[in-house]
């Protein structure tokens, strides 16, 4: 089942791709036109609030923003990650630090994000370094007494090119929810953009996915010019099911083994929800808040249904950092 939610996790970060690339492609149109203008060079602080399988952390970084070097793209660098909370317990004690240092120190590797001039998601720079990294810290810890032969099919697995442009897109929605899903959108206070659209899958499939963004008028008093922009999105039926059904027996055979029943059998039912809410500067698109939560459900055959809920809360302090 790890697996599995695993794979439902990678078909989200897909969903998020094209959600951003929908809003991206749309029309520019003066008034009401969310665009991106982050300042360069410039600086953010970041505090990431994270719940996931009922685990709860509070990290902390800095996102440093500066031209790429095509000096058409804007490039977006971690800095300074740490952990301030771990489980509830305080993570800048010494003995905590100490047992989650290969976790910072993975975390702290972060690809950076290529951005387009109208803020959309080009790419994560060092991607491939980024998954080494992981492999080492999983060959040193649960993967430790794998066998060989396995470990060289995950490794071969992990490093293949549809792997590494799956993990992109995952580690893009980060970028997505703070600005891909909004920038180049014209939409004005209580305005609704809904559509549907195809959504291609790795195997080379395809899938209706549909997508919902609301312009909820002004933040609040508290946040002059601040507006609150909101998604949702939903992945469910016959060909969502199917589609998880190939990606897990795909990593199975990869894996090595050769017992996984048809893709058509494995599930019963799965489901995929996804909310985003965005409190931005229309005029910048730099964010004051923004918090997603995602929930995916699956249904194995004979088993019942496992739902996975991850929430994460992002607080911006420009200016900051450091």
């Amino acid at each position: 089942m790890r697996i599995t939610l695993g794979m439902a996790s990678l078909l989200a970060g897909a969903t998020l791709g094209w959600l951003a690339g929908l809003v991206g492609a749309q029309e520019a149109a003066a008034p009401d036109r969310l665009t991106f203008d982050w300042p360069v060079p410039g600086r953010v602080g970041v505090r990431e609030r994270t719940e996931k399988k009922g685990q709860t952390a509070l990290t902390a970084y800095d996102l440093v923003i500066e031209r790429a070097a095509d000096g058409r793209r804007l490039r977006v660098r971690y800095e300074n990650f740490r952990f301030l909370e771990v489980g509830g317990q305080d993570a800048t004690r010494p003995e905590v630090q100490e047992r989650i240092a290969q976790a910072t120190a993975m975390a702290g590797a972060l690809p950076a994000f290529l951005i387009a001039p109208g803020g959309g998601f080009e790419d994560a720079e060092g991607m491939e370094e980024t998954v080494e990294r992981a492999l080492d810290g999983l060959r040193q810890g649960a993967a430790k007494e794998m066998e060989e032969e396995r470990w060289a099919a995950l490794r071969e697995m992990m490093t293949s090119p549809q792997m590494l442009a799956q993990m992109k897109s995952k580690v893009g929605d980060h970028w997505r929810v703070w600005v891909g899903l909004w920038a180049g959108l014209e939409l004005a206070p209580g305005g609704v953009h809904e559509a549907m659209t195809p959504l291609a899958m790795p195997d080379g499939s395809s899938l209706d996915a549909v997508v919902r963004i609301r312009h909820d008028g002004a933040a609040g008093a508290e946040a002059p010019g601040v507006v609150r922009l909101s998604a949702e999105s939903s992945l469910c039926g016959e060909a969502a099911r199917a589609a998880l059904g190939r990606m897990v027996k795909d990593l199975a055979e990869r894996m090595g083994r050769t017992d996984a029943p048809p893709p058509e059998e494995m599930f019963e039912d799965f489901r995929r929800d996804f909310k985003a809410t965005a409190e931005t500067d229309p005029k910048t698109l730099r964010p004051r808040r923004v918090t997603t939560e995602s929930v995916a459900t699956v249904k194995e055959k004979g088993k019942a249904a496992v739902a996975q809920r991850e929430v994460h809360e992002y607080t911006f302090a420009w200016g900051g950092g450091k």
